[in-house]
């Protein structure tokens, strides 16, 4: 059985100002996530009667990268400590692809190019 923590630091703040829809989305897809913290964007939308802008809510407020079929958490290496250790192949091949960690956050490589350039992430 899979266990997952949730982070403090990333459920304060600006999260709870998120719509009560957003927030109940935010959790069914850390329970529906793999391993390495992607979901099947449809599923969320169509198990847990979620809409499209509660979707853009959380990518809108860095909860969620949506790479178009498929949705990765952010934060996922904050809330599953246990998934830093131990090597998960996710089935999202090509969403990991267009992914890098900084600071075990996931963020779209382009972003973290440009934000390396500006010498705003620093190298682990």
């Amino acid at each position: 059985m899979a266990h997952i923590t949730i982070s403090k630091d990333v459920c304060l703040g600006s999260y709870l100002r998120l719509s009560d829809g957003a927030k109940a989305l935010y959790f069914l897809l850390l329970i529906l996530a793999d391993r390495e913290g992607f979901c099947d964007r449809t599923l969320p939308l169509r198990i847990g009667n979620h809409t499209e802008q509660e979707l853009y809510e959380l990518a809108s407020g860095g909860y969620i990268i949506d790479l178009g079929n498929v949705i990765a958490i952010r934060h996922w290496y904050l809330h599953d400590p246990l998934a830093r250790k131990m090597k998960h192949s996710t089935v999202f091949k090509d969403a990991r692809n267009a992914l890098t960690i900084n600071d075990w956050i996931y963020e779209l490589k382009e972003r973290a190019q440009d934000e390396e350039n500006k010498g705003t992430i620093r190298d682990l």
